[in-house]
């Protein structure tokens, strides 16, 4: 999935969790596509912290999942502050076209 990403010419950190999201996001990317399940926090409580710092309040948030797929969670997670809401799977070119959305619009 990143390497479509890499392929359409965005540069990509990657975290395994969600404190490392956390960390990575105080070097002000462009964007953040985050991941609803985690390992430590959940994807819904990154972004409330995310849109709750300064530095990273602006920050447009992609969030993916496989396994929330209802409007409900959907609801839920731009209710948080994301700005985009996939369910997987989708295509490379589903998430190329949502990063360039935020990227664009920015934060909501």
């Amino acid at each position: 999935m990143f390497r479509a990403l890499v392929s359409a010419g965005f540069d990509v950190l990657e975290a395994a969790t969600g404190r490392s999201a956390l960390q990575l996001a105080q070097l002000q990317p462009d964007a953040i596509v985050l991941d609803i399940v985690l390992p430590d926090i959940d994807g819904f409580e990154v972004v409330r912290r995310l849109k709750a710092g300064a530095a990273t309040a602006n920050i447009p948030v992609v969030h993916k999942t496989a396994v929330c797929p209802d409007d409900e969670h959907r609801r839920h997670g731009l209710a948080t502050g994301a700005e985009e809401y996939l369910i997987e799977p989708f295509e490379p070119q589903e998430l190329i076209a949502a990063v360039q959305r935020v990227f664009h619009r920015g934060p909501s």
